[in-house]
């Protein structure tokens, strides 16, 4: 049996409000209908937030959990997103996992910097436009 604990995942502290609101919601909401998938999803959000840290702040002008960031994914346009914690990701609003294949290539880099991905949909090239 190891002794080693279980490294906390990281939220930023924004997705930790938003998780924290839903669960206070779903726990004051009465099913009307299919309680057991308002249960499971009480569930869900309980061992998530119970499993979570909020990250610190990130480091100015490095990509990292919680910064805004413009990326170019090969030769498209430039799109805004958000680097967060993978219990908050939400590719439909922008907000980028770090343990997604494009996210984690764009920790720790900084803007102007390429990087090539392995993607489901093969190789892309991703340019680090701004940061912050």
């Amino acid at each position: 049996m190891s002794s080693v604990a279980a490294t906390p995942e990281l939220i930023t502290r924004k997705g930790h409000e938003r998780l924290s609101a839903e669960l206070a919601r779903l726990r004051g909401t009465r099913p009307h209908g299919d309680g057991d998938a308002l249960d499971r999803r009480i569930a869900e959000l309980e061992v998530t937030l119970a499993h979570v840290q909020i990250a610190p702040p990130p480091q100015l002008g490095v990509a990292g959990i919680g910064q805004p960031i413009r990326i170019r994914i090969g030769g498209g346009g430039s799109r805004d997103c958000r680097l967060v914690g993978a219990a908050e990701a939400d590719p439909a609003i922008g907000d980028i996992s770090v343990v997604s294949p494009i996210g984690g290539a764009l920790v720790g880099r900084r803007a102007g910097d390429v990087v090539e991905v392995l993607t489901p949909g093969g190789v892309r090239a991703v340019e680090l436009i701004s940061v912050g």
